[in-house]
């Protein structure tokens, strides 16, 4: 493949015999991304520097500025959309280049593309969501996306297997997921992917669904253990993950829940087992150091004591420490999140007839009650049996998935629907997350 670049001369600065401050300016598309472009430069002497860029001679985007003092440059561009003119500007100490273009590279005809059916206006939403999808033709490999609120894709990866979830990495280079593998379970992994292109796997047989960072470093993931309880049994353990891969056990359903039959026996995923749990999602609470589980088939959420295993509390099913108060108890769900307060947020799937659901529940853990206290239907009902997502932001508004349907979608404070994607195709998205910049806190 034949990728665009640019080799310009030096800037020539006016003053005899003075060495030109920018030279050797090349810019090149990313042999693997259409949307990255690295551009490397020269100095006569050591310096830091950056670059400016965006779709004209405003640029409004930067990337950092160098860590190191050095002759020779680099700079990779992140967040331009495919088949597009890019400007840039070199700046190195107090000189700068002049304005030089390059055009992104075509998008890859199998990259799943996005319908924008209404506008986010949102500015929280802004810049970029972070989501995956998978074809259910084709669930074998799964993409892994970066988007504007429009749907364009700005950065992208295919990974093998089902990938559900996919978070962005704390300092901001990459993101990280679970690939699960449908033939070989023992084969599953935790993917750290680098926006630069870098990847490193961590083989954690049986893991699955969702993945976050540990509080003291490492990860924190689902992983699926069996018993013969009359038949082999499907439960899930909490377990962190260390760098080195060595992992602990923090929390065991068979030991902290009651086995009882319900649909996962029939309908379940699992090959040769009753799904009893299938936990689906992950939330850490660093105010009590306590990680917070929703799990499907038992249709609860439960908290646990990261140090102590302990189960601080359950919420819904069999067992639950609250009764339900003001609205119907979730279940199934999805995506556990905490919000102000305590409470707790999950999308809830619900049946065909009723729709699925965004929720959020007050708890009080004296009283014993949860409390509906918000909640959003898509109007005219839209129901997915798997998947779903939901975050609120500081104004009120959410941001939500609708798994197999394959829509995003953003509400306002005032509950209306504020701006809505939909990814072509019989695909589905998975989770949705907010990432502010693909250059980290810079």
């Amino acid at each position: 493949m034949k990728f665009p670049a640019l080799a310009l001369p030096a800037l020539v600065l006016s003053g005899a015999c003075r060495p030109a401050p920018i030279a050797d300016i090349l810019a090149i598309v990313d042999p693997d991304i259409a949307t990255v472009v690295h551009v490397t430069w020269t100095t006569p002497t050591e310096t830091v520097g950056h670059v400016e860029f965006g779709t004209s001679d405003g640029y409004g985007y930067t990337s950092p500025t160098e860590t190191t003092s050095s002759t020779d440059h680099k700079a990779t561009l992140y967040g331009l959309t495919a088949d597009t003119e890019c400007h840039f500007m070199v700046v190195a100490d107090d000189a700068t280049s002049e304005d030089q273009t390059i055009t992104t590279d075509p998008m890859p005809g199998d990259v799943p593309t996005f319908d924008e059916t209404m506008p986010v206006s949102d500015p929280d939403v802004a810049p970029l969501l972070l989501t995956t999808t998978t074809d259910l033709t084709d669930a074998d490999h799964s993409w892994i996306l970066l988007l504007t609120p429009a749907g364009q894709v700005v950065w992208y990866m295919q990974a093998d297997g089902v990938a559900v979830s996919a978070r962005p990495m704390g300092d901001g280079s990459g993101v990280y997921f679970i690939s699960e593998n449908p033939k070989d379970a023992e084969a599953n992994r935790l993917v750290l992917a680098k926006y630069d292109g870098r990847v490193q796997e961590i083989t954690i047989p049986h893991s699955h669904h969702d993945a976050i960072e540990g509080p003291d470093g490492g990860w924190v993931t689902l992983v699926t253990t069996f018993q013969d309880l009359d038949g082999v049994v499907g439960g899930d353990q909490v377990v962190e993950v260390a760098e080195d891969g060595t992992e602990r056990v923090v929390w065991d359903a068979f030991d902290n829940l009651p086995v009882i039959e319900n649909d996962g026996w029939t309908v379940g995923t699992l090959e040769d087992a009753a799904d009893w749990t299938h936990a689906n999602g992950l939330f850490y609470d660093p105010d009590d150091d306590t990680y917070v589980v929703s799990f499907y088939f038992t249709q609860q959420v439960v908290k646990i004591d990261r140090l102590t295993g302990e189960t601080r509390w359950i919420l819904g099913g069999v067992g639950s420490d609250f009764t339900f108060t003001r609205g119907a108890e979730f279940g199934p769900q999805h995506a556990p999140e905490l919000g102000p307060d305590g409470g707790v947020r999950v999308f809830d799937n619900r049946t065909a007839g009723y729709g699925s659901r965004l929720t959020e529940y007050a708890l009080d853990t004296d009283a014993g009650t949860a409390t509906l206290t918000w909640s959003w239907d898509y109007p005219g009902t839209l129901w997915t049996p798997v998947l779903g997502d939901v975050h609120r932001f500081e104004d009120g508004g959410a941001l939500g998935t609708w798994g197999i349907t394959g829509n995003i979608v953003v509400v306002s404070p005032e509950g209306v629907l504020d701006g809505e994607l939909q990814v072509a195709g019989s695909v589905t998205v998975g989770q949705v997350d907010v990432i502010p910049s693909m250059y980290g806190s810079e």
